[in-house]
């Protein structure tokens, strides 16, 4: 071994002891932690990444066992960083809340929110590590083999906490950069990601997944919120015929309890649950959620205008409209061609003669609410020729006076209104 420094022989200050003990409760031991804080010249969270990623670290004092120890403290503290969310968010907890779930204690794994009420949201990280710390320590004494190398690639990633005393600041830049993901595969169950992209087109579904999961996290303690009912009109209407949405609730731990006929989450896994949902809030994002939602609400607003019952003006203007309609031509008489037009849910059709306008089929659409030509004049709604593949917008500029005939729309056509 080298000569040691003058530094090492100097005696440790009080903060310098202060942040050994916070490193020796968060579990490492004493002599790395006094090595790391002296190597990085007393830096709190410099010595923190570097206990937590060593392979970063050029030193050669480092045998094999502490780096794989090291490696077991990242993922560990990788796994502790959805619960030290959530703890963070704990730390602001109301007076009555707090009073609520201290009545009603906690049982098994479950842990109750707002335990950590009482701490700041650094000291609530330093409880998490600690933890995901002693977890780890019992999960090392088992015999791995395959887990080895996985669990070595992945401490390549760090991350740098907030020191624990609030009166030293952190002068490093690279902080910002060096965070987790909680959308992140690497923090959630196998394929959770996958099914998440898969709820997407069927926002209803989504949405009443989050509810589920957010009510769990609110009330982690009541067992009734936790089980859904086979039976339940509204689940089955919209979470258990939507594709992905009960292989989704499964990865996140519920199960088919056939004896209640139920489907229930028996352990509540916190950070599992909130992954989660960051997951289903990071989709709710995507083009294809907003489209389908797009598609819902244009529906909506359709069926309104085709069930409600017009007042004496809108009667006059949909009249309008009908008289500007061609007459229905004698069936089997002539070169006609049948025309349907899809409106969200709903489908009308009608036959027109094919040297009959586009302009007809638009009108007959007034005749059955004035506000649809208005919209597609003002260019908020548009038609879609569907017959052909691919689909075309029509350009009613330009296709508005043009014939069935010319614009191929015979023997018959597919038309669809959407919303722009």
């Amino acid at each position: 071994m080298g000569n040691k420094s003058s530094s090492s022989l100097s005696k440790p200050t009080q903060q310098q002891l202060q942040q050994i003990s916070n490193l020796v409760s968060m579990g490492f031991t004493q002599h790395a932690s006094q090595n790391a804080l002296r190597s990085c010249n007393g830096n709190f969270d410099a010595a923190l990444a570097a206990l937590l990623n060593p392979s970063s670290n050029s030193s050669n004092s480092s045998t094999n066992s502490n780096s794989n120890s090291s490696s077991s403290n990242t993922a560990a503290a990788s796994a502790a960083l959805s619960r030290a969310t959530d703890w963070r968010q704990n730390a602001s907890v109301s007076p009555q809340r707090k009073r609520r779930n201290n009545s009603n204690g906690a049982s098994g794994n479950q842990r109750r929110v707002g335990a950590n009420a009482n701490l700041t949201a650094d000291e609530a990280l330093a409880r998490a590590l600690a933890e995901s710390m002693q977890s780890s320590s019992v999960q090392s004494t088992k015999p791995s083999s395959s887990s080895t190398s996985t669990s070595n690639s992945s401490s390549n990633s760090s991350f740098v906490t907030k020191q624990s005393n609030p009166s030293t600041k952190s002068t490093t830049k690279s902080n910002s950069s060096n965070t987790i993901d909680l959308t992140s595969e690497k923090l959630a169950p196998k394929g959770l990601s996958r099914l998440a992209k898969v709820l997407a087109p069927h926002p209803i579904a989504m949405d009443t997944v989050i509810k589920i999961i957010r009510t769990i996290l609110t009330n982690p303690n009541n067992p009734k919120y936790r089980s859904m009912k086979w039976e339940n009109k509204r689940f089955a209407e919209t979470v258990k015929g939507a594709p992905g949405a009960i292989d989704f609730l499964k990865k996140i731990g519920f199960v088919d309890d056939k004896s209640n006929q139920a489907l229930t989450l028996r352990t509540v896994d916190e950070g599992v649950l909130l992954v989660a949902m960051q997951m289903l809030q990071k989709q709710r994002r995507s083009t294809v959620y907003k489209s389908e939602v797009g598609k819902i609400e244009f529906d909506t607003v359709v069926q309104a205008l085709l069930g409600r019952t017009p007042d004496s003006s809108e009667i006059m203007k949909r009249k309008t409209y009908s008289d500007k309609v061609p007459n229905l031509p004698i069936e089997k008489q002539g070169t006609q061609t049948l025309v349907r037009i899809t409106l969200g849910a709903h489908t009308v059709d009608r036959r027109f003669r094919t040297d009959n306008t586009l302009n007809a089929a638009i009108n007959y659409l007034g005749s059955l609410s004035s506000l649809i030509p208005t919209k597609i004049d003002n260019g908020e709604w548009i038609l879609i020729n569907t017959t052909t593949f691919p689909e075309q917008i029509l350009d009613l500029n330009i296709d508005r006076n043009k014939t069935f005939y010319a614009l191929e729309m015979w023997p018959s056509a597919w038309l669809e209104l959407r919303a722009k």
